[in-house]
């Protein structure tokens, strides 16, 4: 496992600090943007279950793909309304290798460093259920 580089938000949310963003033993990494109707939705089903609300928390990682536009306000925004799960910025797309897809949202499943699944898009609260089972799958959510 290998540490990233990304782009976070100083303290005043005004401008971008370089990071480095260490992987963990299990991480979901979403591509998503606030701008992403199909992310804010997701966002919104995780955050209303509590159980997935603190898997994610612990495991999930909110990638904003590298583009020309930050929209450093609209993330902003995210991360005051997300404390628990706030965005980062690639850096650059080759420190983060494993993603084959920037479209958004889409979930990169890891263990040890390694994509064990992948999911994209969010069509409706249907996929609460195959977040559910990549979960189970990583060993971060107990099968109910």
């Amino acid at each position: 496992m290998s540490a990233r580089g990304a782009l976070v938000l100083d303290a005043d949310g005004t401008s971008l600090v370089p990071a480095v963003v260490g992987a963990r033993d299990i991480e979901v990494v979403v591509v998503s943007s606030p701008l992403c109707s199909f992310s804010r939705h997701a966002m919104a089903s995780i955050e209303a279950d509590p159980g997935l609300r603190d898997v994610m928390s612990r495991h999930g990682r909110w990638l904003m793909p590298v583009e020309g536009n930050l929209h450093i306000e609209s993330v902003r925004d995210w991360n005051a309304t997300h404390p628990r799960m706030p965005m980062v910025y690639a850096y650059k797309e080759s420190q983060w290798p494993f993603i084959g897809s920037w479209d958004t949202p889409t979930f990169y499943f890891l263990r040890g460093g390694r994509v064990v699944a992948t999911h994209t898009g969010w069509r409706s609260d249907a996929d609460i259920a195959v977040l559910r089972r990549h979960l189970q799958t990583l060993g971060a959510l107990s099968v109910e």
